[in-house]
């Protein structure tokens, strides 16, 4: 079976029952609207991370968990992802990200937890735990 875009985010909209996204107001989005009529199968890896956020988006949720959302994607498609990221908290969306990209947590992050094992050891803005624990150790 051949799964086209609009086709696989809408059977995900319905999923969810949900009518306030519109597939292409979620493509638009994530940058993917120019490949609205192309098959999954032949999309790039950083393609497919896009339309899994897509599909994530298409109820609107408030709170969005995203687990190592960049990790393995090329650097042009790791930014565009961050940029979508930024767009999402400008509207008001929560962003629960799990990270080991350093730079990442402090670009899109307003507060960071350090979690050793299972336990928070540090949590603060960035700023603040770069200054208390170091630029290096916030930073890599």
């Amino acid at each position: 079976m051949i799964i086209v875009l609009p086709e696989n985010l809408d059977f995900f909209r319905k999923l969810y029952k949900s009518p306030k996204k519109s597939v292409d107001d979620v493509l638009q989005l994530v940058g993917m609207m120019e490949h609205k009529r192309g098959k999954i199968k032949h999309f790039s890896k950083g393609m497919k991370q896009k339309i899994m956020i897509a599909r994530a988006l298409i109820n609107d949720p408030g709170i969005l968990f995203l687990d190592e959302p960049t990790s393995g994607l090329d650097p042009h498609s790791a930014r565009d992802l961050r940029k979508v990221f930024l767009r999402l908290r400008e509207q008001g969306k929560t962003i629960l990200l799990t990270t080991h990209n350093m730079e990442e947590a402090d670009i899109l992050c307003d507060c960071l937890a350090f979690i050793h094992n299972g336990r928070i050891i540090a949590q603060n803005t960035p700023k603040n735990l770069k200054k208390k624990y170091g630029e290096d150790v916030v930073r890599n």
